[in-house]
């Protein structure tokens, strides 16, 4: 049995854009609580790639280097979400010398 997105319950479903939940606990500012749609205007509501409701620009570093061999990610402008984590390609030495 399938039940109906329920708008409010904080689950992000089916036919919703956000759900920061009942409207009197909503501390979200780029969501509608009564509809669970971003506001007008409004790109993205939450991710490391989302600021004051609007992408991060392109080359906005999410995710810096942790190590030689691992790759800085940055946002793309067009999601909220920092890219996959991305490793130099095989063949090249990363190796602590």
């Amino acid at each position: 049995i399938v039940s109906p997105p329920v708008c409010g319950n904080y689950f992000v479903e089916v036919g919703e854009e956000c759900d920061c939940g009942l409207p009197r606990n909503c501390q979200n500012q780029c969501c509608n609580a009564t509809t669970c749609k971003l506001i007008p205007g409004a790109q993205c509501e939450d991710g490391e790639c989302c600021e004051r409701c609007q992408f991060k620009g392109a080359g906005n570093v999410c995710r810096p280097r942790r190590s030689k061999c691992d790759i800085a990610e940055s946002c793309t402008g067009q999601s909220p979400d920092c890219p996959t984590d991305r490793f130099r390609r095989n063949g090249v030495s990363c190796l602590n010398n």
